[in-house]
Order: C-alpha cells, then structure tokens, then sequence
C-alpha cells in the first residue's frame, strides 16, 4: 500500500478523486501560492491513483448508468398505473413497451387535448404518443417500434368502448 502525502482521504470512485484533485490542484498550483514541486507531486499521485482506481473498477461488477432505487421503482410503477387508469375509459388501444406507453396518433386525434395534459409527447417519426416516467431526452438511432417490443416486451389494453344507447 503506497502513502500518499496529498490524496490522504480515500477515494472509491472517479468522480471522487477528480473532485478531490480539482481542490489540491487549486490549493497547490504555483499560480495560486503553491510551488512547482507540490503541484507535480499531486499530479504524479493523481495519476497513480487513477490508474489503480481504473483496475479496481474494472474488476467490479458493472452498475447499469439507469440502476433505480426501490423507492424510484414503486414511484414509477405508482405513475404508471395512474396515467393507465387515467386513459382507460377512452376508447382507444394503449401499448406498454417497457415502462413507455404508446397510443397511436390516428386513434388518439380526437383525444389530443386529455394526452397532452397527461404529459404525453407525439413522436411524429413513430406517428404515435408516448408518455415516458424519466424526462424527454433525443437520441440518434431510435429503434423501430418492432425493435422497441423485441427488446423491452410489450402489453396492449384495450380502453372501454362507448356505450351506445338502444
């Protein structure tokens, strides 16, 4: 185990230890008072550092960058339910692939109004309205709706029919 005479907190991740940097960088850099020798010492510590937080990392399982808490799971399935409830009694054909919902925009005009009140966006490139529990980000290369039910699995509810009076 090799002391380190600036890095003397522990780090357990990159973005520690970037932080960390930025601070004794700020401290020992010569424009700021600090000397050319102190600045040269952290940097080669950085770098070691760095390098052994790299192998360590790499021998640790990965964690999915979108890894939600229990907490964040139940608040999603809680959304979900409530925008399922709340479109339920249109007559329309709702499609769950993942956690997106999906209704089809030509099925959906006349209820243009009630969807975007529940937060739904229309992807004009799909021609149908999604509703997403995680904030709207683009990205390139969507995948098709196929694509779409092949990875994620997909559901159909069926909303109510209008009763028609005899």
């Amino acid at each position: 185990m090799t002391n380190y005479f600036y890095f003397s907190t522990p780090v357990s991740s990159l973005m520690e230890l970037r932080k960390q940097y930025r601070m004794l960088a700020m401290k020992n850099h010569p424009d700021k008072g600090g000397s050319e020798e102190a600045m040269a010492t952290v940097n080669n510590e950085y770098e070691e550092l760095k390098k052994n937080l790299g192998r360590h990392e790499a021998d640790q399982p990965k964690e999915s960058q979108y890894q939600r808490s229990e907490e964040e799971e139940q608040e999603i399935d809680e959304k979900l339910r409530a925008i399922i409830m709340d479109l339920i009694h249109l007559p329309i054909e709702i499609e769950i692939i993942g956690e997106w919902i999906w209704i089809d925009d030509e099925l959906a005009k006349p209820f243009t109004d009630e969807l975007i009140r529940l937060g739904f966006r229309l992807s004009k490139k799909q021609g149908r309205w999604y509703w997403s529990p995680t904030p709207y980000k683009k990205r390139r290369g969507s995948l098709s709706m196929e694509k779409k039910r092949k990875k994620f699995g997909s559901t159909t509810v069926k909303g109510r029919e209008p009763k028609t009076l005899n």
